[in-house]
């Protein structure tokens, strides 16, 4: 892991750093794949959709980093987040997002949301930016600690969890993670703090999800 840690004052600063990135991309790159994760750290992507021009816009695909296993349209569902926080602020190129509704198996929507990805890769050849966040238990997308395959090479895959009330999750899988840049944003103190103590002791947590994240930009604001 190359980890490049940047602290900074104020949400403002994030999302100069992250549009810096995008911008950077886009100018080697016909087109990029934006991965985008849910939480709270959707509250930046109003701010990030004003920051790019809508003909940027027009060369950025983006896609769901994960998603609860819950219809479209649904309270919970982070392609609703991203709706609200971006979508309804700007017109990406396309959004990719798992096809989820009543009837439909868990395997079935994994396979198409990863075809439907890897479509898009074969046909545009993009660069890839993830952005992710951060649980205070330490998971990133839906990859929660000790919970997952490492060894997994499949774009996406099924966790459960028992810390939520919406238990059944898509995310991407652990290669997935390895292969692309991350962006990582910590907005809590409590974050922060859990990041710290993982980087402290990485060599006892192998199986982190941290772990996993390659070309590593950590933007910390509190």
């Amino acid at each position: 892991m190359v980890v490049v840690k940047i602290e900074m004052k104020d949400h403002n600063e994030v999302v100069e750093i992250i549009v810096e990135s995008i911008k950077e991309s886009l100018k080697d790159n016909e087109c990029i794949l934006l991965g985008l994760g849910g939480g709270s750290t959707a509250n930046i992507y109003p701010d990030i959709a004003a920051h790019l021009t809508p003909e940027e816009w027009k060369r950025i695909a983006v896609y769901l980093i994960d998603e609860r296993f819950v219809p479209k349209g649904h309270f919970d569902a982070n392609l609703k987040l991203i709706e609200e926080k971006l979508l309804a602020h700007c017109s990406p190129m396309m959004v990719i997002a798992p096809e989820i509704h009543l009837g439909i198996s868990v395997k079935i929507a994994i396979e198409r949301y990863s075809e439907a990805v890897q479509g898009f890769i074969r046909q545009h050849s993009p660069s890839i930016l993830n952005i992710y966040g951060m649980g205070p238990d330490g998971h990133i997308g839906s990859l929660f600690p000790g919970s997952f395959d490492v060894n997994s090479e499949d774009i996406f895959v099924y966790t459960y969890t028992s810390r939520f009330h919406i238990q059944r999750r898509i995310t991407v899988g652990p290669q997935w993670c390895r292969n692309h840049e991350s962006i990582l944003v910590l907005n809590t103190p409590e974050k922060h703090a859990v990041f710290q103590e993982h980087m402290t002791h990485r060599n006892d947590t192998s199986n982190h999800p941290v772990n996993l994240l390659r070309k590593l930009k950590v933007l910390v604001y509190e």
